[in-house]
């Protein structure tokens, strides 16, 4: 839920994740992904407190 509405992921078009091999930082995990409606998000999942957040949202062709 982003902005009061619900979007559907259809596509993981990219993943990463950052932290996991230096123990002073705590893991996180990265997804890039399309929604059905052809939205374009960044989202990062904080391993050590299990919360989502929203980084970067756009659309296709968007540099």
């Amino acid at each position: 839920m982003w902005r009061g509405k619900r979007y559907t992921v259809h596509e993981i078009l990219d993943r990463w994740y950052e932290g996991h091999m230096d123990s002073t930082r705590l893991p996180l995990r990265y997804f890039k992904v399309k929604t059905g409606e052809g939205l374009i998000f960044i989202l990062r999942h904080h391993e050590f407190f299990g919360a989502w957040s929203l980084l970067i949202t756009g659309s296709p062709g968007q540099g």
